[in-house]
C-alpha cells in the first residue's frame, strides 16, 4: 500500500529515502562516497524512491545548492545521488529499507527480499533484459497483469548478447569510475 510511504512524516527533513544498499556493500562504492562526497556510505541514501519535503527545500535554497556544487564539481558516478545527498546530508529520515531493495547480484538484505514494498532492479540486474535474474518471477507476476507485457517480453527476447556484454562493461567502467574519482587529487 504506496499510502503508507505517502503518509510518512517528514515535516522535520529534506527528504525521506532508503540507505544505498550497493554503497554500504560494495567497497569500492563505499570508499567512493566516504573518500568524494564526504558521506558514511551508511548514511548515502538511494534516490530512486524518495519523498521530498518541497517545503523545506524551497526554505533551504536546495535549487541554489544544487547548482553552486553543479559549478563546483562535476560528480560522474552516481550524478543526481552524489548531489542531493551532499546537499541533503543530515537532513534524511531514512525510511524502512523494503520501500527501497536494491536487486543485483551480491547484496544481502537482513530480510528475504520478497518481503520488501518496493523492488528496485539496479545495475545489470533488470528482468526485461535477462532471463535469469534476482526477482524475475516477482516481477513478471506483476508486469502480466499490466497492458505492457506482450512489448516487456519483446524486449527480454530481442535484448541481445551483445547488449548484455556491454552491459557487463558498463558496470566494469562504473566501478573503474568511482575507483579514479576517489583516487583525484582534487
Amino acid at each position: 500500500d504506496i499510502s503508507r510511504l505517502y503518509n510518512t512524516d517528514v515535516s522535520s527533513h529534506y527528504l525521506a529515502a532508503c540507505r544505498e544498499q550497493a554503497m554500504e556493500q560494495v567497497n569500492v562504492y563505499g570508499t567512493y562516497v566516504e573518500k568524494v562526497i564526504g558521506i558514511s556510505r551508511n548514511e548515502f541514501f538511494n534516490a530512486g524512491i524518495i519523498l521530498i519535503n518541497c517545503k523545506k527545500f524551497r526554505e533551504n535554497k536546495v535549487l541554489d545548492k544544487f547548482i553552486f556544487h553543479l559549478g563546483e564539481y562535476n560528480f560522474i558516478v552516481t550524478q543526481d545521488e552524489d548531489y542531493l545527498n551532499l546537499i541533503c546530508k543530515d537532513h534524511v529520515y531514512y525510511l524502512d529499507q523494503k520501500w527501497n531493495t536494491e536487486l543485483t547480484d551480491g547484496l544481502e538484505y537482513d530480510y528475504d527480499y520478497k518481503d520488501a514494498y518496493m523492488l528496485h532492479f539496479i545495475m545489470v540486474n533488470k528482468p526485461w533484459h535477462y532471463h535469469q535474474c534476482r526477482g524475475a518471477d516477482i516481477f513478471w507476476s506483476y508486469a502480466k497483469m499490466t497492458s505492457v507485457y506482450d512489448m516487456l517480453m519483446a524486449e527480454l527476447e530481442a535484448y541481445t548478447d551483445e547488449e548484455r556484454q556491454r552491459d557487463a562493461e558498463s558496470a566494469k567502467q562504473l566501478a573503474q569510475m568511482a575507483i579514479d574519482e576517489t583516487n583525484r587529487e582534487d
